[in-house]
């Protein structure tokens, strides 16, 4: 098959979409007064059912009030994005109490199911929000609601967070470049609204040999092949005369491709000698291309080639829980990956500074995508999706 690069380049995104770019903010609201709430607006990609919400306490003080978790249709009338409240709420859960953990990561996610499913369809707009339902509320009697974590740089959809306005009357505000965390599970093998994460961390590779990776998983019986040319990395990698290793291994450790060796002293990022900038993302291509199939592992990043001072400032995310991994792009199909030198091997589902999985901010720039040979044709069998992997 003819390479197609000429006329398509696509980023295989494990995070976001492939324009992004990621500065990490951590933001909750204490809500302390009745018309409180923090909420996230969502288009719903196709029809399914929406069977629970989820939400991501920070903190509790005192005796936490009882809140539900409601499913409301956006106006698009004279809403000026609003949440369009006149009519019958869409679904709600139960009264609940908040809780947040006792230690690190403090934050809580909630996951609560609706008292019904809602049965949406594709194209909708709507809004799940973290409403006040009953008992004390107040500065002693309160609950920090966790909203976003990290700015999009800088890229508007349709949906965003939106955090209510404490006065005479509820009026909510949002912001659509930060990443909203809250979401609500549906009966496919996604969930809808925000991305739920920890944050973001720097991983500084000081150890010969080391490698950071994402183990990337093509799902079975998908007829899928695929042509990797390099790597988006979101971050930096710096520090003067060093160089850095970009390719492409198997479970064994073994080069898949030859090893591209790069010095940082061909690069202008931030800085000189800086490969990428740490509000930015950088492309970065393979000698050779990597031919990827399903049902297959790959792992592809990044190695230190010998230096004992490479700044290795590229980002990884950090999940609470597996229930996290829904709303990522391809799902449990992607996760970090650290292999140590002489004889210690990958360690798969790292977890880096978290509980849960994680990713490291790198994305396979793909050439072409296509089904593979069978009865002796090669017609495509495979639709790329935006989102959804397999």
């Amino acid at each position: 098959m003819a390479d197609s690069r000429t006329w398509m380049k696509t980023t295989l995104v494990g995070w976001g979409s492939p324009s992004e770019t990621f500065g990490y903010t951590d933001a909750s609201k204490v809500c302390d007064h009745a018309n409180e709430g923090v909420a996230v607006s969502f288009q719903v990609q196709e029809d399914c059912s929406i069977t629970h919400g989820n939400a991501f306490c920070a903190a509790v003080t005192g005796t936490s009030p009882y809140w539900k978790l409601q499913l409301w249709p956006m106006n698009s009338v004279s809403g000026d994005g609003q949440p369009d409240m006149s009519g019958t709420v869409l679904a709600e859960t139960a009264a609940f109490q908040g809780s947040a953990e006792a230690g690190w990561p403090y934050t809580k996610l909630l996951k609560t199911a609706f008292v019904a499913p809602y049965a949406a369809t594709a194209g909708q707009t709507l809004c799940l929000m973290v409403n006040y339902s009953s008992g004390t509320i107040d500065a002693s009697n309160s609950c920090t609601w966790k909203y976003e974590s990290g700015r999009s740089m800088y890229r508007a959809g349709v949906g965003g967070y939106l955090e209510s306005y404490s006065g005479s009357a509820t009026v909510w505000y949002g912001n659509g470049t930060y990443q909203p965390v809250m979401t609500v599970t549906t009966d496919k093998s996604y969930d809808l609204g925000g991305y739920p994460l920890l944050g973001d961390a720097n991983y500084y590779m000081g150890v010969s040999g080391y490698r950071y990776a994402n183990k990337i998983t093509v799902p079975a019986g998908g007829d899928i092949e695929m042509h990797v040319v390099g790597l988006q990395i979101n971050g930096s990698i710096s520090n003067g005369t060093d160089s850095i290793i970009i390719g492409a291994w198997d479970s064994d450790g073994d080069e898949l491709i030859a090893d591209n060796t790069i010095s940082t002293l061909v690069s202008v990022g931030q800085q000189m000698g800086d490969i990428g900038f740490y509000l930015g993302a950088a492309e970065i291509y393979f000698k050779e291309t990597l031919t990827m199939t399903s049902g297959n592992s790959y792992y592809l990043g990044i190695e230190n080639p010998g230096s004992s001072s490479l700044y290795g400032a590229f980002k990884v995310f950090d999940d609470w829980t597996a229930d996290c991994n829904r709303s990522w792009p391809m799902g449990a199909n992607i996760e970090a990956a650290v292999y140590l030198p002489f004889g210690g091997g990958w360690t798969d589902s790292w977890a880096g500074s978290g509980s849960g999985k994680t990713r490291f901010l790198i994305n396979p720039i793909v050439s072409d995508i296509h089904g593979t040979a069978s009865g002796g044709s090669a017609k495509p069998s495979t639709t790329l999706t935006m989102g959804v992997f397999g």
